[in-house]
């Protein structure tokens, strides 16, 4: 069996989700020096992460990156250790790996969806080291980037707000949550987004509110 046919039923069986039999297949194809190393090794890496052996596969997604001449593959590599390392809650780390990917794009010009995500979760984990700051830069440029990720960039940013005390802006924030979903973004996800930003709403408008009156104030004025 030729190394073409191995490597197309290798990714057959990746897109079926039988990850261990195609990466088999793929270890297979690193032997034939006619196909890009790099881009094999990030297919091996991708079946073990999803075959649940995120940790084994860190390693490889490094190698990929090193190796691979196609930028889309580098990027990716740099995206899925950031994102491994974030559900390892190590945040410093994983952001470092999502910050390489952003600025990997930036130097080829390549701002795909691997890239806006990038963003979005390079905010992320700025929020949770509490660089509020900071992740509020990065969420606005995420909404600027994609459309399908606005709301959720938007809703991250306003509890950025609400962190550092800007309850104003916060408040303004929530108000834009009236308005209907960007074209194509999941109708029962924004509802939940407006679920989870009605509740801090109402607990903005009363911190808020201008103080009222007390009923006896003006009888003891008098007095």
């Amino acid at each position: 069996m030729g190394s073409d046919t191995i490597r197309h039923q290798a990714l057959t069986l990746e897109y079926e989700g039988r990850f261990q039999e195609a990466l088999e297949l793929f270890e297979q194809c690193l032997n034939d020096p006619t196909f890009d190393e790099g881009d094999l090794l990030f297919h091996c890496a991708w079946c073990m992460e999803n075959g649940k052996r995120a940790n084994d596969a860190l390693k490889l997604y490094a190698s990929a990156a090193e190796t691979t001449p196609i930028p889309s593959c580098r990027i990716n590599c740099y995206f899925r250790i950031g994102w491994i390392l974030m559900h390892n809650k190590d945040h410093v780390q994983a952001a470092e790996m999502f910050r390489r990917a952003i600025d990997y794009g930036d130097l080829v010009g390549l701002h795909d969806q691997t890239y806006c995500h990038a963003l979005y979760w390079y905010a992320v984990c700025l929020e949770a080291q509490a660089r509020y700051l900071e992740a509020m830069q990065w969420y606005t440029l995420a909404q600027s980037a994609s459309t399908m990720l606005e709301p959720e960039a938007r809703l991250r940013r306003l509890m950025c707000l609400v962190h550092v005390g800007m309850y104003e802006e916060a408040l303004e924030l929530c108000r834009l949550f009236d308005a209907p979903p960007p074209a194509d973004f999941d109708s029962e996800r924004y509802q939940a987004l407006r679920i989870e930003v009605g509740k801090e709403r109402r607990i903005l408008e009363a911190c808020l509110a201008p103080p009222t009156p007390h009923p006896h104030a003006n009888v003891y004025a008098a007095g």
